[in-house]
């Protein structure tokens, strides 16, 4: 089974910190700034998990998270919202995500939440 993770994040240094700290613990990680069609990606990468920060430079991860869940071909793939906004996380739930991580994150939790979907 492949352990594939799509990160969707505006922020590079947030990116590729994931994006070290996944590829270390053996995943395969493609990664988005969230500039392209997201569902389109969904579908090119077929991931197992997808990593969704909150706000996409002015663009409501919240939203993007709904129109994952509402698509049937999609609907299964479980999303971990990420956000450094802690306030967001019940709003976030109500979208139909599977997890919540604030922002700064622990790598053991990060991991940990991680390895529970995939």
């Amino acid at each position: 089974m492949t352990k594939k993770i799509l990160v969707i994040e505006d922020n590079d240094d947030i990116l590729e910190a994931l994006s070290i700290i996944l590829k270390s613990a053996s995943y395969e990680v493609h990664l988005s700034k969230g500039r392209e069609s997201i569902l389109g990606l969904i579908e090119n990468t077929e991931p197992k998990l997808i990593i969704l920060d909150a706000l996409l430079g002015g663009v409501d991860g919240r939203e993007i998270a709904k129109k994952i869940k509402e698509d049937t071909r999609l609907s299964g793939i479980p999303i971990i919202m990420i956000s450094a906004h802690p306030e967001l996380e019940q709003m976030a739930f109500e979208c139909g995500i599977e997890d919540f991580i604030s922002k700064p994150f622990d790598i053991s939790t990060l991991l940990g939440k991680v390895r529970a979907y995939i």
